[in-house]
């Protein structure tokens, strides 16, 4: 299923969960835990591609944050 978007004077948009998912605080916070996010919310990416550092996930997640607070979802 793709992620919901949005389009707003021609710009397309993603809401913030959508944008980070996998990467969420929960599905980190141990090996188990990222198993259980991808056998309960398959996503074609996940343990897919090269390892990204978990600093590197953070780095990327507070630049997300930074550049779409005034976003309104």
């Amino acid at each position: 299923m793709p992620a919901p978007e949005w389009y707003a004077n021609g710009l397309r948009f993603e809401c913030s969960q959508c944008r980070t998912w996998p990467f969420w605080t929960e599905n980190l916070a141990s090996p188990a835990a990222w198993k259980l996010a991808k056998a309960k919310t398959p996503c074609p990416g996940m343990d897919g591609g090269p390892i990204i550092p978990i600093e590197s996930i953070r780095i990327q997640r507070d630049l997300d944050c930074r550049d779409n607070a005034d976003k309104p979802f």
